[in-house]
């Protein structure tokens, strides 16, 4: 039974005209692809971000639905937690059409509130609201996005059907060294979707992290409740975010998404079970659930 949730296109029977919370600001684009910002091919900007994310100077062009983002830009597409740490590390100030985003080290990028274009072509809220993709699914037919406007910043789910803005993402390292007495490296982000035990071990190999390397995590590192996850800090002051992203249950459902979190490890428990670990808001767990469950993946390098 497949568990996972990401990168399949999804066949849209209706088209539903959105204009969110900002109105009804639209504009007749014809169905062209548009944004205003234009490709930059000169870099990316450092903004002093514990994860060590560096964000694009500039959107990509165009709009995408989050099928056409995921295919076209891959792992250069943010994460979730990318665009939450980005909204709760950083300053935001609105500047008239957009957001000036200023980083813990001083240095700032600007996201355009560029609209968003729904499937029959027409733009929306241009100069008024901003609508940025995530790579995060959110079940068969949803996906995270950043939203913003004027009065806040918010990061929501939406179907996967609109055409929405991209910025990129690049970071030096995808894993993060916590000072663990193993050397082991935490990867900075999940595998995307839901995967049982059988195909996380098939898919990830000695990247599936053991029951020691979990047991580990949780013995050497200070674990702190975020409101959706657990922010991990080890011995040398370094951290990563476990997202509490629920699981697939065997019938395919997605349950206990955003108070639950389930991660695989590579160590079987027997014919039917195998360890993982477990969370919410009361504690951290290592634990022996059924095969057939869909759990997150979280990577690691020895």
């Amino acid at each position: 039974m497949m568990c996972l949730m990401a990168l399949s296109i999804q066949a849209q029977k209706s088209c539903v005209e959105l204009d969110f919370q900002l109105g009804t600001n639209v504009t007749d684009r014809g169905g062209s692809v548009f944004s205003s910002s234009v490709e930059d091919s000169t870099g990316y900007t450092d903004l002093g971000l514990p994860s060590g994310t560096k964000w694009k100077n500039f959107n990509a062009t165009g709009f995408y639905t989050y099928d056409e983002a995921v295919s076209k830009f891959g792992n250069r597409l943010p994460t979730k937690e990318q665009w939450e740490e980005l909204k709760a590390e950083c300053q935001w100030s609105w500047n008239g059409s957009g957001y000036k985003v200023t980083g813990p080290n001083g240095n700032s990028i600007v996201l355009p509130a560029s609209g968003f274009r729904n499937c029959r072509g027409w733009v929306h809220n241009e100069g008024s609201g901003g609508y940025y993709w995530s790579s995060t699914p959110d079940g068969s037919a949803g996906a995270w996005y950043l939203l913003f406007h004027s009065g806040g910043v918010y990061v929501k789910p939406s179907t996967r059907i609109e055409g929405q803005s991209v910025r990129l993402v690049s970071y030096s390292s995808d894993y993060t060294d916590l000072g663990l007495p193993s050397g082991t490296k935490w990867k900075k982000f999940n595998a995307t979707g839901f995967y049982t035990y059988d195909e996380a071990v098939s898919l990830f190999g000695n990247r599936l992290p053991t029951k020691q390397q979990w047991k580990e995590l949780i013995a050497e590192c200070q674990w702190s409740w975020n409101g959706s996850g657990y922010k991990v800090t080890g011995p040398n002051g370094n951290s990563i975010v476990l997202p509490a992203s629920g699981n697939c249950n065997c019938d395919g459902s997605v349950v206990d998404m955003g108070s639950f979190g389930f991660y695989w490890s590579s160590t079987p428990k027997d014919s039917d079970f195998a360890w993982d670990l477990d969370f919410n808001s009361d504690g951290v767990y290592v634990s022996g659930y059924r095969r057939c469950l869909g759990q997150s993946v979280r990577q690691v390098q020895d």
